[in-house]
């Protein structure tokens, strides 16, 4: 078992995203991985799902389906990471294509292919 310390330290530096960010995505990580691990220990009775509302998607399609699965309460939002000597950007899967835009236009960086919908998240 890693202690908590260390973990915090070498997943959520605060030099890299700031004191209050690191805080925020440390708190996340615990919230989501204590459902992740409520559900398991219930049995694991149902496939899991993002409890996103149908709302937020994309897809003109009703979401049905996550109603007969059990939902995971997620925030994952950030942009974890821009390393411009190895030219990779880390982003968590409900970054947006517009909030990943925003960030790499000033470095003069663009993504290959630009979907047209800002509102579209990369995971």
């Amino acid at each position: 078992m890693v202690p908590l310390s260390s973990y915090v330290s070498r997943n959520f530096r605060s030099e890299t995203y700031g004191e209050e960010a690191s805080v925020t995505m440390f708190i996340g990580s615990c919230i989501c991985r204590l459902q992740v691990r409520q559900w398991s220990e219930n049995g694991r009775k149902s496939p899991m799902c993002t409890a996103r509302p149908g709302w937020m998607a994309v897809s003109f399609r009703e979401g049905r389906y996550k109603k007969t699965m059990h939902n995971i309460s997620i925030n994952l939002i950030d942009i974890l990471e821009v390393d411009t000597e190895r030219r990779v950007v880390r982003v968590e899967p409900l970054v947006s294509m517009g909030q990943l835009t925003a960030t790499l236009n000033p470095l003069g960086w663009t993504l290959p292919i630009v979907p047209e919908l800002d509102d579209l998240t990369v995971g």
